[in-house]
């Protein structure tokens, strides 16, 4: 496990993840407002209590849940962002033994993470899941402009 390759990793997934849930919030203020209403989106949608389990709840029943492989995405992401967020915890099976390190899977505590597997994964399923929140963007009359031409 290489500590400066992990930590690339864990920002590459948590800043993608970030302009991810971005996107998600976008969608419920324009599907309930009409537009970004940025008041709500800062008061509500990003308070920390407000989860993202809750945000992927109120999208499945704004797209009526026309693509299920989408949510699936959507939540896997979430998932595997949290992972990388939250892991941390090194243990040596038989230290005295010299045994290798690994780092915890607290869903499968007897195995470690592989943070290269889990990386080329949301890489993968991140672009899904931007390609479609930007087509439920739209959809709801969403427009997406440059940042040289945003007001």
């Amino acid at each position: 496990m290489e500590s400066g390759k992990l930590t690339r990793q864990r920002g590459e997934v948590i800043e993608r993840f970030i302009n991810i849930e971005v996107i998600v919030n976008t969608i419920i203020c324009q599907h309930y407002f009409g537009k970004v209403r940025l008041d709500f989106l800062l008061e509500v949608l990003c308070d920390e209590y407000f989860s993202f389990g809750l945000k992927c709840n109120l999208l499945k029943k704004i797209t009526a849940d026309t693509d299920a492989g989408a949510s699936q995405d959507l939540r896997r992401a979430g998932r595997i962002r949290n992972c990388f967020a939250h892991s941390g915890m090194v243990v040596a099976d038989a230290p005295e033994a010299g045994a290798a390190k690994r780092m915890v899977d607290s869903r499968r505590p007897e195995e470690a993470v592989d943070f290269d597997k889990l990386c080329d994964e949301f890489m993968v399923i991140a672009g899904r899941v931007e390609t479609y929140l930007c087509e439920v963007y739209r959809g709801k009359g969403g427009q997406m402009v440059r940042d040289d031409q945003a007001l």
